[in-house]
């Protein structure tokens, strides 16, 4: 730690013990602890590295556990790095190696040295050391993010490849550890398999009356004297056995997943969909009910997926709305809302969605049991997923899915639909999760576009262009209903949001609007001093109270008129505020020493120097 860093230390630490205080943005806090993590890291690691090897197996198994706990301290989502590629080998590190922080560069390095750590005991030839190493691989391929197997794999990848073919007795155990917990590279693949059908194959090979049968696998990664030997011993041969059955039931859930999406291929490549109806109602539908009844969470999941695209590829189809609604799916569909898997109910969420679209209750095809199933039954169930969820999977889904049904409100016309959106951007934008916030506003930005088109733009080219007095009473109409939806609100608030692409996305909007007025059409083209000072205050209460604002969404409008919030509108410095949005607080200098000068310069600024909206 650089001496500069530390003198700054106790002063930045009295700054953000102090709630009073305003920091750079939200991710400067992120950067301080990612930096703190990085040096405590480096520091153990350089440790830890040479107890790995140590001969006492206590010691090198508490190094391998201490290493693994160091490397899953980043996250991947501040990472922003690619995945394993599909042949064990990198196909795209640029964009992590290219990286301009110093806290991904730092982090990067960390892993490629414990990585070249493990290249140079697996060519040691020292079988135990090895042996440490394959099982120190085995816990990240577990535990790790995919950025750091990425890593660790390009620098090791070769290594365990050759000891696959030397065939080594005494590290057969470890391999096939290690093998089985190896799903993302291709190259591995298929060896892992083999490792795991092996012994089960070996077994009913021994057994058959046919001694000339060759058995399932065309290739064996061990001889079968190997897997005879690790089966005559009780320790080895229950291990072995474990990891064949408790992979075979993985493989299992991997090979439901690739049928389904088979199904599907095959279903909307079918030239003739008559012939198909009998095979849904007998065949498929059955099946598909007791697959969302299964006590895997991913089958569950794979389920929804499939007949949400099925919905969505059939749905103008007429035969086969009411084949889907009689079948009882949607029934169960209702109850995994309440999933005790997030993801599951995320997809339920995007299924119910899709399926709202084929629902007419006056249909003669339909039996009594379906028809308690409503359109507006359904968007009730989702505003309760949306302000009820504990996690944010679902509550994204269901903006994703409100966001939706607005795009396409000419062919799913929803009864009190506006009433139900007034909820929806109260509840979304007062969101803890920031993505959630952010499909709000976009949400907002939909009905603001389909808005106007449905008042100011002429469908046709060729269309007279409204006279100056029907545009602006179109605007003022369509500034009375923002106003009613309390959009402005959240667009304020938004504006203040500590998460940035909140703050973009409402600064976006609002230009968006702000450019609706600079045609002279409204009395706002020229800001008043008057315009000014209400802007001003508003933001200013926008940005004294926002963590208080930001639980409802919300900021008190009421006593403003029309005109009044037209005008705060026009005084607003937008470009400026996207100018600054666009720059993170290090943008000029990236490193620990100006991230702690930066939060100290701006614990130094006034709130009228923040707020200087003009």
């Amino acid at each position: 730690m650089e001496t500069e860093c530390i003198m700054l230390l106790p002063s930045v630490c009295a700054v953000l013990a102090n709630p009073e205080l305003p920091i750079p943005d939200d991710t400067c806090l992120e950067k301080l602890l990612d930096w703190f993590k990085v040096m405590t890291c480096k520091e153990l690691i350089e440790v830890i590295l040479p107890l790995q090897q140590d001969r006492s197996l206590f010691v090198s198994s508490a190094a391998n556990q201490l290493l693994i706990k160091l490397l899953t301290l980043p996250t991947q989502q501040s990472m922003n790095a690619p995945v394993l590629s599909g042949d064990g080998h990198s196909s795209d590190m640029r964009d992590l190696l290219q990286s301009t922080s110093t806290e991904n560069r730092e982090w990067t390095n960390v892993v490629k040295h414990v990585g070249t750590h493990v290249e140079e005991t697996l060519l040691s030839g020292e079988p135990f050391h090895i042996e440490q190493s394959l099982k120190l691989m085995t816990l990240a391929c577990k535990t790790c993010e995919p950025w750091i197997l990425q890593i660790l794999w390009e620098k090791v990848v070769g290594h365990i490849e050759s000891l696959l073919e030397t065939h080594p007795t005494t590290l057969t155990q470890p391999l096939v550890e290690l093998l089985l917990s190896v799903s993302s590279p291709r190259s591995l693949s298929m060896s892992a398999i083999s490792v795991f059908l092996h012994p089960l194959e070996f077994i009913l090979y021994s057994a058959s009356q046919q001694p000339q049968d060759q058995g399932l696998l065309e290739t064996r990664f061990y001889e079968d004297m190997t897997i005879e030997e690790q089966l005559c011993r009780k320790t080895s041969c229950i291990a072995l056995l474990g990891n064949s059955l408790s992979h075979i039931h993985e493989l299992l859930e991997i090979v439901l997943k690739k049928v389904m999406q088979a199904t599907l291929k095959y279903v909307l490549c079918y030239p003739d969909l008559t012939a198909m109806w009998p095979i849904f109602d007998k065949d498929l539908f059955p099946v598909l009910k007791k697959r969302l009844c299964d006590i895997r969470w991913e089958v569950r999941d794979s389920t929804l997926e499939l007949l949400t695209h099925l919905t969505l590829h059939l749905q103008d189809n007429e035969e086969f709305p009411p084949l889907l609604l009689n079948s009882g799916i949607l029934q169960i569909a209702m109850s995994l809302l309440t999933d005790h898997e997030g993801y599951v109910r995320a997809s339920t969420v995007s299924f119910l969605g899709q399926a709202i679209y084929i629902m007419n209750n006056k249909d003669d095809k339909l039996n009594s049991n379906t028809i308690q199933f409503t359109q507006e039954g359904i968007v009730s169930r989702l505003v309760g997923v949306l302000s009820q969820d504990s996690e944010s999977f679902p509550r994204r889904a269901a903006l994703r899915v409100f966001t939706g049904w607005l795009q396409q409100c000419s062919r799913l016309p929803i009864e009190n639909f506006e009433e139900t959106l007034s909820v929806v951007f109260k509840v979304g934008c007062g969101d803890f999760d920031w993505e959630v916030r952010v499909h709000s506003l976009e949400l907002a930005e939909v009905w603001i576009d389909q808005t106007l088109a449905n008042t100011l733009i002429p469908s046709c080219p060729y269309a007279v262009t409204p006279s100056t007095d029907l545009r602006r009473k179109s605007l003022s109409e369509l500034m009375l209903k923002l106003k009613t939806l309390q959009i402005f609100d959240i667009l304020f608030v938004g504006l203040h949001d500590c998460d940035r692409p909140v703050a973009q996305k409402a600064c976006a909007v609002l230009m968006s609007l702000q450019k609706l007025f600079e045609k002279g059409d409204f009395p706002t083209n020229e800001v008043s001093t008057n315009g000014r000072e209400k802007a001003d205050s508003i933001l200013k209460d926008c940005f004294l109270t926002q963590s208080s604002a930001a639980q409802t969404g919300l900021i008190n409008l009421t006593g403003q008129t029309v005109d009044d919030i037209a005008e705060i509108l026009a005084a607003l410095d937008l470009k400026t505020v996207q100018h600054n949005l666009g720059h993170s607080s290090d943008y000029i200098q990236k490193s620990p020493h100006s991230l702690l000068q930066d939060i100290l310069a701006v614990a130094e600024t006034t709130v009228d120097n923040v707020i200087d909206c003009y």
